[in-house]
């Protein structure tokens, strides 16, 4: 992921990326970071390409934004419900910056 952002210029935009690198579950580190970095009443983003992204974000009371390039199909990732699909680096960071509405 990080090489990823990096590629995109996009490395700058998020506080932090916890992948497998790190311990917990999902769930664990999007609670973690909401803990180290979001306000009171920030609106908090987990950003992934899995259905099991979409059901942490749920779990974690964060909203999901599921993105197409990953492993998972379109098709599979409609059916987990993110709050948001995005098919292009612009578009996550388009969401991001106006908060989902």
């Amino acid at each position: 992921m990080r090489a990823f952002l990096e590629e995109h210029g996009l490395e700058g935009c998020f506080r932090a990326v916890y992948g497998v690198d790190l311990p917990g579950s999902k769930v664990e580190k999007i609670l973690r970071a909401k803990s180290q970095f979001a306000a009171e009443g920030e609106t908090v983003f987990m950003v992934g390409d899995s259905c099991s992204d979409v059901r942490a974000a749920r779990q974690a009371g964060v909203k999901s934004i599921a993105v197409s390039w990953g492993h998972q199909s379109m098709g599979r990732l409609a059916e987990s419900q993110p709050d948001q699909v995005v098919r292009t680096p612009e578009e996550l960071m388009a969401a991001v910056s106006r908060g989902m509405d």
